[in-house]
């Protein structure tokens, strides 16, 4: 009979532990699965033997995005599907505006020329909304505004945004970014890549730097934020992705961000004035005699005319008979004849 018990207690246990777990990763896969806020892509740049070749993974509102073991993320593509990226990597929504799968530390590129040091972390998924000229976050129900920043998500991989941004390769050229952003990516120790999500390039970091309107210099080869005047500021590996480190920002859009809205008003303007009537123009100049044309024949058509038959009523009216006419004899011609002579009497 204790035999029985001591069976029955181990399969209760069993079945309670069993339970236990399959709880815990229903919790912990709910807990590891979200989706996306808006209409978005993310970014796979992949080294070819030409270059580099970007790719723009496009996902709609309300997709699903699951964490992998042990650092990626699959979602399904506007096409359904299935795509796995690492969780290093940046979501761009439409409007402009930009998460990370992965915690991250932001730099306000304007308050380090000024000399301040100062960063912020953020947690994944945490979205900076670009509204129209900064980008915003709230914390603790502030708001932090960024025109000018540096977004480190690893060691290797950060993004860069500027009011005007230069790239400078290592062959010497210079590529005028017109999105505002980069996201550049350490393949190996000396070699880069960079793209503006429609342009890839891969260059060596020697001579490699990025250069913004406020006067900052990223030097690539340096892996250092530098000033104007070529003095180092900080080098990239001193940003700390910790909380403990920098400014924690404490924001509900990694659960509740919707896509800022604009609101225009349009108002009707008022009606311009009447202008003033303009000068009489001066007379033109007479126009030269045309040159004599060649002489031919033209045979006039005189259109045809529809005929219709009227009947015309003449009035009455008193007529003299006419003698008839004698009637021709065929073959002979008349003569006319003299008339006879009248011998006159004569009175004696």
């Amino acid at each position: 009979m204790k035999k029985n018990k001591s069976i029955l207690l181990v399969l209760l246990v069993g079945i309670l532990v069993l339970a236990v777990g399959i709880f815990t990763a229903v919790r912990i896969s709910s807990g590891n699965r979200t989706q996306f806020y808006s209409n978005g892509y993310l970014l796979s740049a992949d080294s070819t033997d030409s270059g580099v070749e970007v790719k723009q993974l496009q996902f709609t509102e309300g997709t699903a995005m699951k964490a992998k073991y042990p650092s990626s993320v699959e979602f399904r593509d506007i096409q359904g599907t299935t795509m796995t990226v690492p969780d290093e990597t940046f979501v761009f929504y439409d409007g402009g505006s930009i998460s990370a799968l992965t915690d991250g530390s932001v730099m306000d590129l304007d308050e380090v020329s000024g000399g301040m040091v100062d960063f912020y972390y953020l947690k994944d998924r945490m979205v900076l909304s670009d509204n129209g000229g900064e980008f915003t976050i709230d914390n603790n129900n502030s708001t932090l505004a960024f025109k000018n920043f540096l977004w480190k998500i690893s060691d290797n991989t950060w993004l860069v945004y500027g009011e005007g941004l230069n790239l400078f390769l290592a062959d010497n050229s210079v590529k005028q970014i017109s999105n505002g952003w980069l996201v550049v990516t350490y393949v190996e120790e000396s070699i880069v890549k960079v793209t503006d999500g429609t342009d890839a390039w891969q260059t060596a970091a020697t001579g490699g730097k990025i250069v913004l309107d406020n006067g900052i210099v990223l030097n690539l080869a340096n892996k250092a934020i530098e000033g104007s005047d070529g003095s180092s500021i900080i080098a990239f590996d001193a940003i700390e992705i910790d909380p403990r480190e920098g400014i924690s920002v404490q924001s509900e859009t990694a659960s509740t961000w919707e896509p800022p809205t604009f609101n225009f008003t349009v108002v009707n303007g008022e009606a311009g004035e009447d202008g003033e009537a303009g000068e009489v123009g001066e007379a033109g100049a007479a126009g030269a005699a045309g040159a004599a044309g060649a002489a031919r024949q033209v045979r006039m058509e005189r259109p045809a005319r529809a005929v219709r038959q009227v009947k015309q009523e003449v009035p009455e009216r008193t007529a003299k008979a006419e003698p008839p006419e004698a009637p021709e004899v065929p073959g002979e011609a008349v003569e006319p004849q003299e008339p006879p002579e009248v011998p006159c009497r004569t009175s004696s």
